[in-house]
């Protein structure tokens, strides 16, 4: 197989050894009919039957389900050489993907049809287009000297690709080495960081006290002038990082959620007599428990009237469940 085609040794491998399993008078029948030997025993037969849109014949061989399609020079040498190795591939010394003559193909490695198809010129080893050079590129090589020069500066990326008019992301791979990486050796790239350079050691210091005493991080982010999500790797201690900070267990955040759980549930321990009074007064469900809280004048823990879920809620906590409710609790289930 000559020129810039590149299927897997694999395939020919297993294309020869599926081969061997068919009638040679049947593949006899298929390849012959559809060459042009007319020329003589020393040209060119080309194939003249459907071909691949690289030039090689194909003919298919077998029924369905197994039905392959093989090339045509590759079966006219098999039924040339029966003792054909396996590891072989089949090329052209006459470079013309169609001819089928066995006296100009030969068993060769991959090797072999490489070398064929560079010293025909298959391969035209084109230079790789890089940089300015590239069609689709917007930048130019002082473009790129510039950024990374921003970049080591400590400059937002957000805002030097405003000015260069790219996005933000293009200014990271710039700035880290990964887009223009030929170039690194010329203009070295800025080193990943882990904190933002419009802080510094002490700010961090100053939003991780003002983060544990309560302030929001959003404020926060507006107050220094950084994102949101700065401001959580600062008081996370991973930006501008300090080995001596030994912040409390929980966030405030988790902190006030934990002190309303727990005044909610001191609360319902103070309702739990209230509620078995109401049951004993003959309230068996839910909406009865909290139509008789609501007539004594007693308010849920949010200052508004009895809802049946919030008494659900403390019947489940306290285990607040007689026969009768049970009973009735039932029937109404089963209807």
């Amino acid at each position: 197989m000559a020129g810039d085609d590149h299927n897997a040794l694999a395939e020919c491998r297993a294309t020869l050894h599926w081969l061997r399993s068919i009638d040679r008078r049947y593949l006899t029948g298929k390849l012959w009919p559809n060459v042009d030997a007319s020329a003589g025993r020393n040209a060119c037969w080309p194939w003249i039957g459907k071909s691949f849109s690289h030039g090689y014949g194909q003919i298919q061989v077998g029924r369905k389900p197994d039905r392959r399609t093989v090339r045509s020079h590759q079966l006219s040498y098999f039924l040339a050489n029966e003792d054909i190795e396996i590891s072989h591939w089949v090329l052209h010394s006459c470079d013309n993907r169609p001819c089928c003559n066995p006296m100009h193909l030969r068993g060769g490695t991959h090797a072999e049809n490489t070398a064929d198809a560079i010293e025909r010129g298959r391969f035209l080893n084109r230079p790789t287009v890089r940089g300015e050079q590239h069609g689709c590129s917007r930048l130019t090589e002082n473009d790129v000297r510039d950024i990374r020069a921003l970049a080591h500066q400590g400059l937002l990326q957000r805002d030097i690709g405003q000015r260069f008019g790219i996005p933000q992301a293009t200014v990271s791979g710039i700035a880290l080495g990964k887009a223009w990486s030929h170039l690194n050796g010329k203009y070295p790239p800025v080193e990943r960081v882990r904190h933002c350079k419009v802080l510094d050691a002490e700010k961090a210091k100053t939003i991780r006290s003002l983060y544990w005493a309560g302030c929001d991080q959003s404020i926060l982010a507006k107050r220094f002038g950084v994102s949101p999500s700065a401001i959580s790797s600062v008081v996370r201690n991973q930006a501008w990082h300090d080995p001596d900070w030994t912040g409390p267990d929980e966030t405030p955040k988790h902190a006030c959620n934990r002190r309303l759980a727990q005044a909610a549930n001191e609360f319902f321990e103070k309702m739990v007599p209230h509620v078995r009074e109401a049951m004993a007064s003959g309230a068996t469900s839910n909406r009865a428990i909290a139509a008789a809280l609501n007539g004594a004048g007693l308010r849920s823990v949010e200052g508004s009237r009895w809802h049946h879920e919030r008494v659900r809620q403390i019947r489940i906590r306290f285990n607040l469940e007689d026969s009768a409710c049970r009973t009735a609790t039932i029937r109404r289930r089963t209807g």
